[in-house]
């Protein structure tokens, strides 16, 4: 079976930056994480800066966060 045609229940965008909790202004950008989570997927995301600094090395040691499955804006 193909696991690319399974249809997945991933939640749909959050209103807020997962790491800072600030809620998205109307039209920002923001970036989206999706991380193996057992039997499906975990879906984080991120403002424009906490993409950046999540993606920087001394962040993601300090955080111990797994790599993404995917990202995308």
């Amino acid at each position: 079976m193909n696991p690319l045609a399974t249809d997945w229940p991933i939640k749909r965008r959050s209103d807020y930056c997962h790491v800072t909790q600030r809620p998205f202004a109307p039209g920002e950008l923001f970036y989206t994480l999706l991380y193996s989570d057992g039997d499906g997927f975990r879906r984080e995301d991120l403002s424009e800066e906490m993409r950046r600094r999540f993606f920087g090395a001394s962040l993601r040691r300090q955080m111990r966060r797994p790599t993404p499955v995917s990202s995308w804006p």
